[in-house]
């Protein structure tokens, strides 16, 4: 039981530790339960939560939650309790495991409790499968994507996610593919970081990223932005 204490107490506070280092995504996770993010993010790896292992357990505990930490506002705090309850409960739990590797294994569930938060802030909104077919007239986005004429990243469950910057009302904005080929270019294309890369503010000062450049119809000033990071990734 010692031991088991010993376990929780390390893994507990490698989670906290995540946290620290991913403080601007908590917002997001505002919108949901954070306690159910963060007893979901003890389980172990391999293992999934539908259905929920006990709904009415885990309600219990987030309202028990809820009213220690007087009002909303709180998500990390939210979050750190449904990890800790999560581990008290057994699940995720290893066994005669270092105290250094179960510190290391709060440190990863904290990344992957939240993961969809840093995936939505890193590359912005995204389009699924159905969504883009429809601006498509029924054209197949994946088809585009394995002719390197439309980014596509993977979702859950080996669904396909489209950068909603790509697409007009109209289809696939016309300077997607002289984006792609001008990476392509300097064999620099990896689909996840030009998708950031679209999403990312041009200086930390400015409020524009290359995207909004694109929807915006400021097509000079977004190719020679394309061209110098081409270049530069390519050296």
């Amino acid at each position: 039981m010692e031991q088991d204490s010993l376990t929780i107490g390390s893994m507990a506070a490698g989670f906290e530790r995540g946290l620290e280092g991913l403080l601007d995504l908590l917002d997001e996770t505002e919108r949901h339960d954070p306690f159910v993010i963060g007893y979901r993010s003890a389980l172990p790896d391999g293992q999934t939560w539908d259905p929920l292992p006990d709904v009415e357990h885990v309600a219990s505990l987030s309202a028990a939650a809820e009213a220690r930490l007087e009002g909303t506002g709180k998500a990390r705090e939210l979050l750190r309790l449904g990890y800790e309850a999560a581990l008290l409960d057994g699940i995720g739990v290893p066994k005669a495991v270092p105290v250094h590797d179960a510190w290391r294994m709060g440190w990863r569930a904290a990344h992957v409790a939240l993961a969809p938060a840093a995936w939505k802030k890193g590359v912005g909104p995204c389009l699924r499968e159905a969504e883009a077919e429809k601006i498509l007239g029924g054209g197949a986005p994946a088809a585009l994507a394995k002719g390197g004429e439309l980014i596509a990243l993977q979702g859950p469950a080996h669904t396909a996610l489209y950068p909603a910057w790509q697409f007009t009302e109209d289809g696939v904005h016309p300077l997607v593919g002289y984006i792609l080929r001008a990476f392509e270019r300097f064999d620099v294309r990896n689909d996840l970081t030009l998708a950031a890369w679209m999403n990312t503010p041009v200086k930390p000062e400015r409020a524009y990223s290359p995207a909004d450049l694109l929807t915006e119809g400021k097509e000079e000033a977004l190719m020679e932005l394309v061209m110098e990071a081409s270049e530069r990734w390519g050296q």
